[in-house]
């Protein structure tokens, strides 16, 4: 199975993870039922302390020349169409941001209408009017299956969202491009972080959206049907 996993361009350590996630592996079967929640506690201890120390992205390097590249370029163009006004020196943050959050360059690409993107938060929280985090609902599905700590490991998260996953689950929002509208997105495999002692491997597959202002309002959905909560 982790092979078959591995075949559908996952890396090994990714497909660990779904394979733990599904049931499969032997991760699936370690721990007895009574360690467990000491074993969250501790999980939950140690991410909360990380909290406080820097978070850092161990993906792609955002030097010069990189910064040069056609798909570093197209990432900028977009991110200063949906804010005309944003100063060159935050385009390029920004720019750098999305790209070294990524184990390898973005692939550009261009969402129809209809396309639906999801994002995972923190149970009770809502999603900032800019992030431009998003995954397929093949990805988040996956996810989905997954303990709460899988999660933090597979998304990549900051240790205080992992901390806060763990505590209280998660919510899944989604957006859709605006009618009439064609958006441009970047689609990457999440990188590796780490913060203070938590590392997290990463691994899971990103759809950057740089340009929010073509994209609907972040709704809640129900992850199967995609519907808002209590509609079928």
């Amino acid at each position: 199975m982790n092979q078959g996993l591995q075949s559908l361009g996952m890396s090994p350590q990714a497909a660990g993870w779904v394979e733990a996630g599904l049931g499969i592996g032997s991760a699936a079967v370690a721990g007895a039922v009574l360690s467990k929640s000491v074993d969250q506690t501790i999980t939950y201890s140690k991410l909360s302390a990380a909290s406080y120390d820097n978070f850092a992205t161990n993906g792609v390097k955002a030097n010069q020349t990189v910064m040069q590249t056609p798909v570093a370029q197209a990432l900028k163009n977009e991110i200063q169409a949906a804010n005309p006004n944003l100063p060159q020196s935050a385009v390029e943050r920004f720019t750098r941001e999305y790209i070294e959050s990524g184990s390898g360059l973005p692939q550009p690409g261009i969402a129809a209408q209809g396309t639906v993107l999801l994002k995972v938060v923190p149970k009770g929280e809502s999603v900032s009017p800019y992030t431009g985090y998003w995954m397929s609902p093949q990805q988040a599905r996956a996810i989905s299956s997954m303990n709460p700590e899988q999660v933090g490991q597979l998304l990549g998260l900051p240790s205080a969202q992992a901390a806060n996953i763990l505590k209280n689950g998660m919510d899944v929002y989604a957006i859709m491009p605006k009618v009439g509208t064609t958006p441009s997105v970047f689609v990457s495999n999440v990188a590796s972080t780490t913060q203070g002692k938590v590392a997290m491997p990463g691994g899971a597959q990103q759809v950057i959206v740089p340009n929010r202002s073509l994209w609907t309002t972040p709704k809640p959905v129900n992850l199967i049907t995609l519907h808002p909560p209590g509609e079928k």
